[in-house]
């Protein structure tokens, strides 16, 4: 693997342990959470999704040493998170959203604070470039040895259920946005959305696609290349744009609640098997 494709990976990986951290940690036990609602299944059934990291990263430590390559376990921090959108409907928070618009420029600005926070990112600065390609190799490499037989340390001590239940809990939440997405009733309700940003300038058909994909470029170049400027400009274009979508989309905020809440019931109960699997691990890793 080149050094590119490291830079790469380590960008990739980095967003997914940040998502990976807000989707598995909960904020402590609530009612709704012992009835296994929609607000649990997000919130991993209160599972402590740090707590999983730190074992792994502690694990991925060992190896890392073992193989004279120094590395400090580390788990990022958590910071200040947007309003929960606890519904399909992904509604913005107006008072945030004035503030962050769609928080795509807070994700490159909390990118780039993991990058400064990680103790490991100063003994990869102090490499040579042959002693950089071998680190990685060492970390991140499906298969370091010439036999194929060692795994990189990455990938030590990974919890097969934890990780399974991530990927469970993924599919079924994109199986009912889609589900979501294709109601009739929702198009509907899109289409009024998308007459309403037209007359304000704006050519979005699919609320959830749309914007999203507009900006990505723009976000890929800031997680790769961060600059405060560019970060701060494309805040700016973001709060534009979500004035006009909150505008649009409130006065059909009520029907996509409750269209919403249909879709998720029926997650809740295709997830049945994934709360026993969140449970297990809360015994191994505890709650939050």
């Amino acid at each position: 693997m080149s050094e590119s494709s490291h830079t790469r990976f380590r960008v990739v990986a980095a967003v997914l342990s940040v998502l990976v951290v807000a989707g598995a940690c909960g904020r402590g036990g609530t009612a709704q959470e012992s009835l296994g609602g929609y607000e649990s299944l997000l919130r991993s059934g209160g599972l402590d999704g740090r707590a999983v990291q730190m074992v792994q990263q502690e694990a991925i430590a060992e190896c890392m040493i073992a193989k004279g390559f120094d590395y400090i376990p580390y788990v990022a921090r958590e910071l200040v998170d947007p309003p929960d959108m606890v519904t399909l409907a992904q509604i913005p928070d107006p008072v945030w959203a004035m503030e962050n618009g769609y928080g795509f420029a807070l994700q490159a600005e909390r990118f780039r604070i993991i990058q400064e926070e990680d103790p490991n990112a100063a003994t990869v600065a102090g490499l040579s470039a042959s002693e950089r390609r071998a680190y990685f190799g060492a970390l991140f490499d499906p298969f370091v040895s010439e036999g194929g037989e060692e795994a990189g340390c990455s990938q030590v001590n990974s919890d097969g259920l934890f990780y399974a239940a991530v990927d469970e809990k993924f599919d079924l939440q994109q199986e009912a946005f889609e589900r979501f997405n294709a109601d009739p009733r929702y198009v509907k309700l899109q289409e009024t959305w998308s007459r309403c940003m037209a007359a304000e300038g704006y050519d979005f058909r699919d609320r959830f696609a749309s914007i999203p994909e507009s900006f990505q470029p723009r976000i890929n170049e800031l997680l790769e290349n961060y600059d405060a400027a560019a970060v701060a400009e494309l805040r700016a274009e973001e709060i534009e744009i979500v004035t006009a979508d909150i505008a649009c989309v409130t006065p059909l905020a009520d029907d996509l609640y409750e269209l919403a809440a249909e879709h998720e019931k029926r997650l809740v109960e295709d997830a049945a098997g994934l709360f026993v699997k969140f449970a297990e691990l809360k015994e191994r890793y505890g709650s939050r």
